[in-house]
C-alpha cells in the first residue's frame, strides 16, 4: 500500500455554505484504489450528496437550524460563537472514503462531493491521500 498526500484549497464566502468540490477530484487521474478526503478543520464537513442550488440552500438551511435549540453551549464559555459548528461538523463528518476505478472517481450519477462550511467565511483545506489497493477476486 502506498500513500500520496496533497491538499486542495477551498475559499468560503458565507457563515454556512455548501460547495460542490467534485471537480477538484475528477480533474485528475488517480491510482486505482481509494481516496481518503479529510477536512483539516473542526468547523467544516465533507460528504456525498446531490448538487444544485436548491440542494445547497437545503443543506445550508438545515445546517444553520438543525441543533440551534440545544444551546446554551458549554464551549461558548471560552470560545464564543462556534460551538454549534463544532458539533455539526462532528455529526456530519470530516472524512470521506472514495473509490477510484480506472483512474477516475467511481461514484453514482447524482453523487457529488460536497464541502460544507459551518463557521465561515474562511480559507479551508482538504487533505487527500491515495490508497492503492489490490483488486479483490470474487
Amino acid at each position: 500500500m502506498s500513500h500520496d498526500l496533497l491538499r486542495f484549497d477551498v475559499a468560503t464566502s458565507r457563515p454556512t455554505e455548501a460547495i460542490d468540490v467534485t471537480h477538484l477530484f475528477s480533474a485528475r487521474r488517480w491510482p486505482d484504489g481509494l481516496l481518503l478526503a479529510s477536512v483539516e478543520h473542526t468547523t467544516a464537513a465533507i460528504f456525498l450528496g446531490e448538487s444544485g442550488s436548491e440542494m445547497f440552500a437545503d443543506y445550508e438551511r438545515v445546517a444553520a437550524n438543525l441543533i440551534a435549540d440545544y444551546g446554551p453551549w458549554q464551549h461558548e464559555q471560552w470560545n464564543p460563537g462556534n460551538a454549534q459548528s463544532h458539533v455539526l461538523s462532528s455529526f456530519i463528518g470530516g472524512q470521506l472514503l472514495l473509490p477510484i476505478t480506472d483512474g477516475r472517481l467511481d461514484v453514482a450519477t447524482w453523487q457529488r462531493i460536497i464541502f460544507l462550511e459551518l463557521d465561515g467565511p474562511r480559507q479551508r483545506h482538504i487533505a487527500v491521500a491515495s490508497i492503492v489497493t489490490q483488486r479483490l477476486e470474487v
